[in-house]
Formats: structure tokens, C-alpha cells, sequence
């Protein structure tokens, strides 16, 4: 299903939701988006699209949904970026991103966009997320230069990244930070955001009064051990892109991580994490081309 969103669309909000073999939350989310008079069209990515999302849309019978299936699974960068990508180029102003696990409560949207357009230098908002029982999820997040752990902040504060379980950003923020770096398959992206938004001289903004619900994802249980090895890339990634400071603590973490599974008996899942330091090295490709088919971080880190 190929759909052309409202032809006068300068001050409009488009919503991206990613799909990956989750049909009915998926659905659900769209539905909600729907909902929301002030998401004028919704751009629904199907990661490794096997047809069951598409004919699930068709039946909702309105124009206001374009579906993009790709035949690969590009995990979540370059799967979110193929929806900014169309909504981009369909003239939209404002960019919701939104995880098919996630709802938005009532007037949350509203209070996003407010907050977005209350200052020149605010370049991109999040809500407060919560779980499904109502307690903070998140809030925003600092990254510790030290430990390099992440810490998320018990209240709204000086964030160094936003989750993009759901963000808000505007079309200006895109055009000058970019859109997600591809290099990143699951993990750390979102960190990597909000440090090149930082290098930019903007600032990210949660914003209490909107809240969202947000479930764990499903495609995280369903990836299993995988998860290690898009973690594991992910780090490697960052640490080799924000400076030496950045390097060398990730570098640590790693190691840590590392020798943790070797106290666990998992000598070679160990050597698959630290060999994805060479690989962040000398990849400059999607993450997804990584871990598919005979490639080498198939073997590696996955």
C-alpha cells in the first residue's frame, strides 16, 4: 500500500512507526496515531516484510498511511530512516517517532509541539515514558563519561540523549544533525543523536506534561543472544566516533563486558563481542548488511 499524504503539508506532523514481525502492536499503534488530529500521516516501515502488516493496513481504509516494506530486516537506524526519508520528501515540517509498543496519552502531542517551537535552540522533545502501570520508564538520560553506564534521570533535566521510543523533532534539526547513522543496527543510536545534537549547539527537551506507554518490545526477546552482538557494535561505534575521552571509556566497558562472559563459561560469545572493536573500526556500511547473509560479523557478532 503506496499512499500520497495531504498535498499542503508545511506546518503538518508526520508519524514513523517500525514494524518487525509484530503485526497486531504495530496495528494498534497506527490506530492511535490515527486517532490524533494533529498527525496528518502515519509512515509505517515493515522490516523484513513478509506481506502480514500490509494486508493488516489495507483494511483500515484510509489514505492517510504509507507503508514501506523492506525485504531486509534493517534493524532500527536505517529502518526508522526510510520513513524519514518518505516523509521528508512529502514536504512535512514535524517528525513523530514512535516504537509500535508505545501509545501516546491524551493531548501528549500537543504539549510536544509546543514545547518543540518555544525556542530556536530546542531541536528535539520526548516525553515522559512510562510503563504500562504508570511508573517512570524514562525521563531522559545521561551517559556517565566514567563508567560509561546510563543513567536515566528521575526527573526531567539536562539530558545527554532522548529514547526514540518517541521523539519529536523538527524538519530543521534533521536537516542539519542528519538523520540516524546507519551504523548502528540496535543500541546507541539514539546516544549518538543526542551527541551530535549537542555538538550542534542544540538542546533536548523532555517534556513532563506528555506522556506515552510504552511496552518492552517484543523484537528485543525475539532477537535473543543476537542482542549481545548489536549491543556489543553499537558501543564500539560510539566510542570510535565522539572523541578519544569517549574511546577509551568504551573501550573499558567493552573489555568489562567482555570478560563478564568469560566468568560465565562464554569464552566465544566473549571474543565475538570484542571483535566488533575492529569491526566499528573499519565499517563504514548499515549495520543490517552486517549481520546478514555470509558477512563477516555474522561470524562475529551475532
Amino acid at each position: 500500500m503506496q499512499t500520497e499524504p495531504s498535498s499542503s503539508t508545511a506546518q503538518l506532523t508526520s508519524a514513523v512507526v517500525l514494524n518487525w514481525h509484530d503485526t497486531e502492536q504495530t496495528l494498534d499503534c497506527v490506530r492511535s496515531l490515527l486517532a490524533e488530529p494533529l498527525v496528518d500521516h502515519v509512515f509505517a516501515v515493515d522490516n523484513d516484510a513478509d506481506g502480514d502488516l500490509g494486508r493488516a493496513l489495507s483494511r483500515l481504509s484510509t489514505d492517510k498511511i504509507t507503508l514501506i516494506e523492506s525485504v531486509e530486516n534493517r534493524g532500527y537506524s536505517a529502518g526508522v530512516n526510510l520513513g524519514l526519508r518518505a516523509a521528508l520528501s512529502n514536504g512535512y515540517s514535524n517528525f513523530l517517532m514512535l516504537n509500535n509498543d508505545a501509545l501516546l496519552h491524551p493531548d501528549a502531542l500537543t504539549h510536544l509541539l509546543r514545547v518543540l517551537h518555544s525556542a530556536e535552540d530546542i531541536a528535539i522533545v520526548a516525553p515522559k515514558i512510562v510503563n504500562p502501570d504508570g511508573t517512570t520508564q524514562s525521563s531522559g538520560s545521561r551517559l556517565n563519561r566514567v563508567t560509561f553506564s546510563i543513567d536515566s534521570l528521575a526527573a526531567p533535566g539536562q539530558a545527554d540523549y532522548l529514547t526514540w521510543a518517541c521523539v519529536l523533532v523538527p524538519r530543521s534539526t534533521l536537516e542539519r544533525v542528519g538523520l540516524l547513522d546507519e551504523r548502528y543496527f540496535m543500541y546507541w543510536e539514539d546516544v549518538d543523536y543526542g551527541f551530535r545534537i549537542q555538538a550542534h549547539g542544540g538542546r533536548q527537551v523532555v517534556v513532563p506534561e506528555a506522556v506515552v506507554s510504552h511496552n518492552v518490545s517484543s523484537s528485543h526477546s525475539s532477537a535473543g543472544d543476537k542482542i549481545l552482538g548489536y549491543s556489543a557494535l553499537g558501543l564500539s561505534t560510539f566510542g570510535q566516533s565522539h572523541g578519544a575521552g569517549i574511546k577509551a571509556a568504551a573501550f573499558i566497558r567493552l573489555c568489562l563486558r567482555a570478560a563478564k562472559l568469560v566468568g560465565q563459561g562464554k569464552g566465544p560469545l566473549a571474543r565475538k563481542v570484542l571483535g566488533t572493536w575492529r569491526l566499528a573500526r573499519t565499517n563504514s556500511a548499515p549495520a543490517y548488511l552486517l549481520f546478514t547473509g555470509s558477512s563477516s560479523v555474522s561470524g562475529e557478532a551475532s
